[in-house]
């Protein structure tokens, strides 16, 4: 996906970060023009363990390239599996994440300008869901 929010701020001078808000947070910057890549894979494993039928293992890895060369790229990568049991839905994952924001000890950063030294954060997930 390549994206170009072609905007100037009031003086007419052009906008290098796009204000956006979300969750409550706040207003955070993101950068104006980007190319975002995503690679997801996975493999479904059909099982028989009791009420579980089968088991789904996924990789999902995108990166944010911003074109202005002053800002540092925003990674995420999220590793994992899903346990199906019949209306349920069960996912444990690795969520990690490099100037990406609610991966990040300086929320709000990552999508804009990020942080050149930026190291990477991890977060483990379970989530459970029942689907009717």
């Amino acid at each position: 996906i390549y994206y170009n929010h072609d905007t100037k701020w009031d003086n007419g001078d052009k906008a290098e970060v796009v204000p956006m808000g979300a969750y409550g947070s706040g207003v955070y910057p993101v950068a104006a023009e980007a190319t975002v890549l995503n690679l997801g894979v996975s493999y479904p494993v059909a099982v028989d363990f009791g009420p579980v039928s089968s088991l789904t293992f996924y990789n999902d890895y995108t990166l944010t390239s911003k074109m202005n060369e002053d800002f540092t790229d925003t990674q995420q990568n999220i590793l994992g599996f899903m346990v199906t049991a019949g209306s349920v839905y069960t996912y444990f994952d690795i969520a990690m994440g490099k100037n990406q924001p609610w991966l990040t000890n300086t929320f709000g950063k990552g999508l804009g300008m990020g942080d050149p030294d930026a190291e990477w954060n991890i977060r483990y997930n379970i989530n459970i869901g029942y689907y009717f």
